[in-house]
C-alpha cells in the first residue's frame, strides 16, 4: 500500500537533481469508466483540494498511468 505522492517524488528526483521539474501530475488512476484523472489515486506532489487522492494507498491490481515528462517552453517537450 504505497501512497501515490511517494511515487511522484521518485519519478521527479532525476529532474530535481538537475534543477528541473514538470508542472503536471505524474500519473492517475484509470477506472471502470476510463475517466481522465480518475481516483482513487492521483500520482502528484500537489494535492490541492483533492488531498484524499494523494493519501490513498495503491491496491493490488489497480491500473494507473505513469506520465512524467519535461517541457521547455517554446522549444520542446518529452515524456520520460
Amino acid at each position: 500500500g504505497t501512497e501515490s505522492r511517494k511515487l511522484d517524488v521518485i519519478a521527479r528526483l532525476p529532474l530535481w537533481e538537475d534543477g528541473l521539474d514538470y508542472a503536471h501530475g505524474t500519473g492517475h488512476g484509470v477506472g471502470y469508466f476510463l475517466n481522465v484523472h480518475e481516483g482513487p489515486t492521483l500520482i502528484s506532489s500537489a494535492a490541492g483540494n483533492r488531498g484524499a487522492y494523494f493519501e490513498t494507498p495503491f491496491a493490488p491490481g489497480q491500473t494507473v498511468t505513469i506520465e512524467p515528462g519535461y517541457y521547455e517552453d517554446g522549444a520542446f517537450g518529452i515524456r520520460i
